[in-house]
């Protein structure tokens, strides 16, 4: 008699929890012997073998990459910065088991951000939201932002807000570039207390002085200077270790507060001394400031103290014609009797304008040479007007350029 006939019509179910468990377990055991493993991962210079079907079931990544129909042991390469990190990394995917520290964190999460192991990522955004203090607030944000975390940047961004003072004390941010600073003030700058403020930046400043000297002035205009409290700006300016050892600083910090309208106090003497070793007439201006100066000066020295040696070289250019009702100057001795006038017209002339309609471009200027004026008294009285002028070409403006450029480097080399 068929058993069949002897059981009565119902069923049964029946299912295994740990089954998944127990066949991800073989598979672990497979892996480690190397059985029935079809593809190698490269990481730093050494194999790891495993399923690619185990990978391709925990990650969408190696679903996509890992070839469908595979000829030989694929051979795929890994970077990464943390050997140990990955090793965790490949175990989890064969047992949903992850221990994740302080030292792995990072690397963890840019793993399972990389390979989108979802799940991971949450663990690891947990892990670092449990342990947010004032030295690690800063990276947990920049990394929530990097790796798309909304609720940890969140959590991050109000654990700043209500730990600000904290957040200046520790060396986190001392390390931050010019420009990631300048961002974190903008965001922050009504937050911060106005004296916290100034003090950490000098001691940023302080952190890396040659490398950051020059950002002092643009980071001291964050600070509302009318809410700190003078007495602690008295002090903070005798005690800062920067202002004690860098007056570059001090009279950039005294500067400011001059054009906020602060009195200086007990350190007005300090800032006139520092103004003409610093300021735009001392000796460390920069190269533009200095060209300026020096040029500027040359051209004074030109027209006070004139050559004695050269009649001609003193002999003043105009570099800009005058109008006919301007001062006119008298030539040089012509006959009293018959006034000199142009050749092709009946005006008088003014031995201090341009002749503008020269096709040579050239200049006419007096000339007032002794030995051409008596030879003037010898010439015949109908001598034009305009051989008592005489034509300076571009050559000799050029020439005149050089004895300036001669009278700036003479001036560089006195400072």
């Amino acid at each position: 008699m068929a058993v069949s006939t002897l059981i009565p019509a119902n069923a049964m179910n029946f299912t295994e929890n740990q089954q998944a468990c127990i066949v991800l377990e073989k598979l672990w055991s497979q892996r480690e012997a190397g059985r029935f493993c079809d593809v190698v991962l490269h990481v730093q210079g050494q194999k790891f073998q495993a399923h690619r079907n185990v990978l391709a079931a925990c990650s969408p990544y190696f679903d996509s990459v890992l070839k469908t129909h595979k000829v030989i042991k694929e051979q795929l390469t890994v970077t990464c910065q943390n050997l140990d990190a990955f090793q965790l990394l490949l175990n989890y995917m064969y047992t949903g088991a992850v221990v994740i520290d302080k030292n792995n964190v990072s690397e963890l999460l840019r793993l399972a951000n990389h390979f989108l192991v979802i799940k991971l990522k949450t663990y690891c955004a947990e892990f670092l939201d449990r342990y947010l203090d004032p030295s690690n607030c800063l990276s947990v944000k920049e990394m929530a932002e990097k790796y798309n975390l909304p609720v940890l940047q969140k959590n991050a961004s109000a654990f700043i807000h209500n730990h600000i003072v904290e957040v200046f004390d520790q060396n986190e941010i001392l390390e931050f570039p010019f420009s990631k600073l300048e961002t974190f003030f903008k965001e922050k700058q009504c937050l911060i207390p106005q004296h916290v403020l100034l003090s950490f930046i000098c001691k940023w400043v302080d952190h890396d002085v040659s490398k950051r000297e020059s950002d002092l002035r643009t980071l001291l205009t964050f600070i509302n200077w009318n809410s700190i409290e003078r007495p602690y700006l008295d002090d903070h300016l005798k005690s800062c270790n920067l202002f004690r050892k860098n007056p570059k600083c001090m009279y950039l910090l005294l500067t400011c507060l001059e054009e906020n309208k602060i009195e200086l106090l007990d350190f007005q003497s300090v800032y006139d001394s520092l103004k003409g070793q610093y300021g735009p007439g001392g000796s460390n201006v920069d190269n533009d400031s200095f060209m300026n100066i020096a040029i500027s000066a040359a051209i004074h020295g030109l027209q006070k103290y004139p050559s004695s040696n050269n009649t001609e070289e003193n002999t003043p250019i105009t570099v800009a014609p005058l109008e006919k009702d301007q001062v006119k100057e008298k030539t040089s001795a012509p006959p009293p009797e018959e006034p000199a006038k142009l050749s092709s017209g009946n005006e008088e002339t003014s031995n201090s304008s341009f002749d503008t309609t020269a096709p040579d471009c050239s200049i006419d200027i007096d000339y007032d040479d002794d030995s051409q004026s008596s030879e003037d008294e010898k010439s015949p009285t109908t001598t034009p007007a305009t051989n008592n002028r005489r034509k300076i070409f571009p050559q000799k403006l050029k020439f005149k350029s050089r004895k300036l450029y001669f009278n700036v480097f003479h001036i560089y080399l006195r400072v």
